[in-house]
């Protein structure tokens, strides 16, 4: 028996090889019909793709053979990816290079063998897709050609696998990018609000607030018209309530120490009452929600409220407790839509928020009990916030 010899360019083919992934990869249909295929071509009881690796020989798809993988060395399949057009064994027994092979002798009983090689878009010999036979003979060259073809077939559909691989990957990324773009426009925004509403309520209101003052002091100097004055004051107490509510819908407190669950616990029963749904909620007693983390809590529950408003449920139930996480739960009790582009949008919203602290998201519809949507959102509470917001 005689080794196929190792081919001058054996690094780059092995290199060229590994880029398609194709190893140890699963059953695919495609394979598996050319290989049943070149078995009626060839009129051949077994067949096989095959690659070979760098000890081993690796079948992609078999017709009568039952095992995955064999030992280069003895592999016909080793000789044939030195051939340019097609390996011919008529008869092995007779074959100097394979007479005394083990798949001659026992095992599979080789006679014949036929194996066109399978070469790369960049021209390597990656393997090749043969016929097998336990007697002699010969193919006919419509047989030859027609196994040839099979071989560039399954050139192709190396080609078009990394091709999708490379498309999937680039797809990821974007994917990826368009998530982290998401979340800075995020942190963007809130950082843009909370310097508004620090201007509205600190500079603004208060400056508002000094003239108030000013305007109750004059009111007692006779040449000054009370009358004016109170109209004055009047206005001033609109423009501070309007200052302090404007204020209050870009952020809830100017002041970050605060515990953001008051601020979720007011914005719940003002929206109860607003709102046709009613919503029921339950909040841990020793919730703390500081800080940059409790104000992006609050913006995820304002963004469920807002996919509420969309989902149009019968009742909000709403949990949020604290252990060795803070869970979120907001169960939608029987929704009168289940899926639009509004839905997804803001499902997106309170994942780009929830990633933003490092959390998870997994949202479903179920039919249990009328049916509903269920959001759960899992944040950690030792790396609170993943990038800060400054």
């Amino acid at each position: 028996m005689k080794k196929a010899p190792i081919p001058y360019n054996e690094q780059q083919r092995l290199k060229d090889l590994y880029s398609f992934n194709i190893l140890d990869s699963q059953q695919e249909e495609d394979y598996e019909d050319l290989v049943h295929l070149v078995s009626d071509i060839c009129n051949c009881p077994m067949a096989s793709i095959t690659f070979i690796d760098k000890d081993r020989q690796w079948f992609k798809a078999t017709k009568n053979i039952d095992f995955p993988e064999g030992n280069r060395g003895d592999s016909f399949c080793g000789h044939a990816i030195l051939e340019k057009e097609i390996l011919l064994v008529e008869d092995a027994s007779k074959d100097e290079r394979f007479f005394d092979n083990p798949d001659v002798t026992g095992g599979l009983k080789v006679a014949f063998y036929a194996g066109a090689p399978i070469v790369s878009p960049n021209g390597y010999a990656l393997g090749s897709v043969c016929a097998i036979d336990k007697v002699p003979r010969k193919l006919t060259g419509q047989q030859v050609v027609a196994l040839q073809r099979v071989a560039r077939q399954i050139s192709r559909l190396l080609e078009l696998r990394l091709k999708n691989r490379q498309i999937l990957e680039v797809t990821q990324l974007l994917l990826q990018a368009e998530q982290q773009i998401a979340q800075l426009n995020i942190k963007t925004t809130e950082k843009n609000q909370f310097n508004t509403a620090y201007q509205l309520h600190e500079e603004i209101a208060q400056t508002s607030a000094a003239v108030k003052l000013y305007i109750n002091h004059v009111k007692n100097v006779e040449q000054v018209s009370s009358e004016f004055l109170d109209y004055s004051i009047f206005e001033l107490n609109n423009l501070i309530n309007s200052v302090k509510r404007l204020s209050k819908d870009l952020i809830p407190t100017t002041f970050l120490n605060d515990n953001y669950a008051a601020h979720i616990a007011k914005l719940l029963d003002e929206c109860d009452v607003q709102e046709t749904m009613p919503i029921e909620y339950q909040l841990d007693q020793q919730l703390q929600l500081n800080g940059e983390y409790g104000l992006m809590v609050f913006r995820i529950i304002q963004d469920a409220l807002c996919l509420a408003k969309v989902l149009h449920p019968e009742s909000i139930v709403l949990k949020i407790q604290t252990g060795e996480a803070t869970n979120i739960i907001i169960d939608y009790v029987n929704p009168k839509e289940k899926d639009s582009h509004e839905i997804h949008l803001h499902e997106a919203n309170i994942s780009n928020r929830a990633n933003i602290l490092n959390g998870t998201v997994e949202a479903t519809f179920y039919e249990e009990d009328g049916g509903g949507f269920e959001v759960a959102i899992k944040l950690p509470l030792e790396l609170q916030v993943a990038g800060d917001l400054e």
